[in-house]
């Protein structure tokens, strides 16, 4: 059986266990709302979406300067050494 002392303890870690949330909630908020500034999405999916698309171009980009560099050397005999 709980004691008078037990449920006052229950009842402040419930009232902390709130607080925490709602300082979560918020922060979501104002991190979500970052995004959306930042970046132009409207949750976490987009986002998720628009770091892939990123990450693809960044690949591409990679590649195309690859490219173009060995064909400067070749062109211009450079060792890229």
């Amino acid at each position: 059986m709980l004691t008078e002392k037990d449920l006052l303890e229950l009842k402040q870690e419930v009232a902390n266990a709130k607080s925490t949330s709602s300082e979560l909630q918020g922060q979501k908020k104002t991190l979500l709302s970052q995004l959306s500034e930042t970046w132009v999405v409207k949750n976490l999916d987009e986002a998720r979406k628009a770091l892939t698309k990123i990450g693809k171009d960044r690949v591409a980009v990679k590649k195309r300067i690859e490219e173009r560099t060995e064909k400067l050397e070749t062109d211009y005999n450079i060792d890229g050494t």
